[in-house]
């Protein structure tokens, strides 16, 4: 990975770890501070939003494409850091489809071998 290469994803790892979720809060708590309506139609949305996102993951759960290995992707977080992912390895996670067979609860998916 070329050293401009490097340092985008480095940045852009940077943004997804540091910036990502605080600054969604960041961004309600001045929404509830200084635009009360505004707060109350961006909460919902974001409600609504994220309640759809469950229901098409729950339906049709995917692995990351970084975890597949047959894409000829890189996992950033890992070859240029930082991570945010606590445990980087892959194991436990399909690496021959990026669907997941079965899920049995949200968030949990089973994985049967092939």
């Amino acid at each position: 990975m070329g050293a401009v290469l490097g340092a985008t994803a480095r940045l852009a790892n940077l943004y997804y770890v540091g910036v990502h979720f605080p600054g969604t809060i960041a961004a309600m708590v001045w929404l509830w501070v200084r635009h009360r309506p505004d707060y109350l139609r961006m909460r919902t949305e974001m409600a609504v939003l994220t309640g759809a996102a469950l229901f098409v993951h729950v339906i049709f759960p995917l692995a990351p494409p970084r975890l597949v290995s047959g894409f000829g992707m890189v996992d950033t977080m890992i070859s240029t850091g930082p991570s945010a992912y606590p445990d980087s390895s892959t194991a436990g996670w399909p690496t021959s489809s990026p669907r997941c067979p079965r899920c049995t609860s949200v968030g949990r998916c089973s994985w049967r071998s092939r």
